[in-house]
C-alpha cells in the first residue's frame, strides 16, 4: 500500500506591483475586496516570475528539508508549504519547527527596467551600501503588519526626495508631486515599500567617510532584553594621510583587553543577527547615524539582488506575524504576507512629433507650438495598462512602450518618440 505525502502552505507570500495591477487613472487596487483582487490578478496576468527569481540560501535550503517544508514560486510570490500531521484534531507540521525557526531567500531582478518603473530610489539614499530586507519578526522596530515593508518617515525639510515618494506629515501622507518642490496627497497609503526597508547590510563592509578623518570611532548599539548591547571600534590611519574608506567588520565584538595587555581570543563573541543603532564620529566630531540591520545570510550588494525575505517561527509574535497558532496549528492557507510595491511617476516628453498646430487643446499636454517638444503637465503612474491622453478632437497621444527615465529641471521624464 502506498500512502501519499501530504503538504499544507505553512506561509504564503504575495509580491504586488501597482505597475501590473492598476492604471493611470484607477489606483484602486488595494481598495478592493480579496475576491475582487484576484480576479484582477487572473484578469491581468498577473505573474512575478517574469520580475523575479526567488533564491534560497543555502542554510535555508538546509533548514527546509531539515523539516519537511518546500518553497514553491507561483505568479503571485511563493508558498512555503510543510509535510504535515494530525494532532489534537489540528494540522500540524510533521516535524515540529524549533524556537526561531527561519528561512531566507534572495529577490533576484530578472528585467532591467524594473527600478525605472518602480517608485524606489536608484540607489540608496545613504551612505551605506545597503539592500531591502523584509521580515515577519517583530525585532525589527516600527514594523507594519500584514505588509512586510516598514512604515513612512516623517516628512523632513533637509531631504531630497526623489518625485514620487511618500512621507508623512502631521499623520497624513504626502507624496512629492515635483521633486522636492511641491507635495500632494496622493490615494490611501496602503504600507508600500518604503526607503526604510533598504538597511540591511553584510557583517564586513565598506563605509565612505563623508569628510576624510585621521581617527573614526564607531559605534553599535542595541537594546536586548531590557539591556543596552553596544561595542565600539576605533579606526586610525597609521600613514600621514587620513582615512577616507574604512572596512567594517561587524561579526565579532572587539577582544577583551585585560589589565595584564594580554588579548584572550576566547573571549571574543559573535554579534547576533539583527536590527541595530550605528554610529560614526570622525575627527571634527561629525556624528553621522543609521539604522541597520545586520545578518549573516546578506552577502556583498549586488545590482541584481534586490532585497531579502525572512520568515521566522516565533512564539509571542503578535496575531497574523507567526507562521503558526497558538497551539502549533498550521493556518488556513498559510499565514499571508505581502509586499507591496508602487509604480513610479513621471512625467511623458514627447519627441520629434510632427503634430503641427492644433486648435481645442486640453490641459493635459504643453506647449501647442509647432516644432516644440510635447510633454504632460502632471505627473503621471507608469503602468503596463494606460489611458490614451486627449491632445485634441479625434487625436489621443500614446502612452510609453519602451520606459526611459531621465531627471532635469528637478524632474522625471519618460521619453516617447512618435
Amino acid at each position: 500500500m502506498k500512502f501519499k505525502t501530504q503538504y499544507r502552505a505553512l506561509a504564503d507570500v504575495r509580491i504586488l506591483h501597482s505597475f501590473y495591477l492598476e492604471n493611470d487613472v484607477n489606483h484602486l487596487f488595494y481598495n478592493l475586496t480579496k475576491s475582487e483582487q484576484a480576479e484582477r490578478i487572473i484578469k491581468g496576468n498577473y505573474d512575478v516570475r517574469a520580475d523575479f527569481d526567488i533564491i534560497l540560501t543555502d542554510d535555508s535550503k538546509e533548514n527546509l528539508n531539515a523539516f519537511g517544508c518546500v518553497l514553491v514560486p507561483n505568479a503571485t510570490g511563493f508558498i512555503v508549504a510543510t509535510k504535515i500531521k494530525i494532532e489534537d484534531n489540528k494540522e500540524k507540521p510533521k516535524i515540529d519547527l524549533p524556537e526561531n525557526w527561519r528561512i531566507t531567500c534572495y529577490l533576484m531582478l530578472k528585467k532591467n527596467d524594473w527600478r525605472t518603473f518602480t517608485n524606489i530610489r536608484i540607489k540608496p539614499a545613504s551612505d551605506l551600501p545597503n539592500q531591502f530586507f523584509w521580515t515577519n519578526d517583530n525585532d525589527v522596530i516600527g514594523k507594519t503588519m500584514p505588509s512586510l515593508a516598514l512604515p513612512l518617515t516623517e516628512f523632513d525639510s533637509q531631504v531630497n526626495y526623489e518625485m514620487g515618494e511618500w512621507a508623512m506629515h502631521n499623520n497624513v501622507p504626502l507624496r512629492a508631486h515635483l521633486y522636492n518642490e511641491s507635495w500632494q496627497n496622493g490615494e490611501i497609503f496602503n504600507n508600500y515599500i518604503s526607503e526604510r526597508d533598504r538597511r540591511a547590510l553584510p557583517k564586513i563592509f565598506n563605509y565612505a567617510l563623508k569628510s576624510p578623518s585621521k581617527t573614526v570611532k564607531v559605534t553599535l548599539t542595541k537594546t536586548i532584553n531590557g539591556s543596552q548591547f553596544k561595542v565600539d571600534w576605533v579606526y586610525s590611519s597609521v600613514v600621514s594621510d587620513p582615512l577616507s574608506n574604512i572596512v567594517l567588520d561587524m561579526r565579532f565584538e572587539p577582544a577583551q583587553i585585560q589589565t595584564d595587555g594580554s588579548n584572550f581570543s576566547n573571549t571574543i563573541k559573535s554579534i547576533p543577527n539583527g536590527c541595530y543603532n550605528l554610529s560614526i564620529t570622525t575627527d571634527d566630531n561629525t556624528f553621522t547615524y543609521h539604522d541597520i540591520i545586520l545578518h549573516d545570510s546578506i552577502v556583498k550588494p549586488t545590482y541584481q539582488c534586490l532585497g531579502y525575505i525572512e520568515l521566522i517561527h516565533k512564539n509571542g509574535l503578535p496575531k497574523g506575524q507567526n507562521l503558526l497558532d497558538t497551539e502549533g496549528g498550521l493556518l488556513n492557507g498559510g499565514q499571508k504576507f505581502e509586499l507591496r510595491f508602487q509604480n513610479r511617476m513621471t512625467y511623458w516628453q514627447y519627441r520629434e512629433s510632427k503634430l503641427g498646430t492644433i486648435t481645442g487643446i486640453t490641459d493635459n499636454v504643453t506647449p501647442n507650438v509647432l516644432g516644440e517638444d510635447l510633454a504632460t503637465l502632471r505627473a503621471r503612474g507608469l503602468t503596463r495598462v494606460q489611458t490614451p491622453i486627449d491632445y485634441a478632437e479625434n487625436i489621443k497621444l500614446p502612452s510609453p512602450t519602451h520606459l526611459t527615465l531621465e531627471k532635469r529641471n528637478n524632474r522625471e521624464y519618460t521619453e516617447i518618440v512618435f
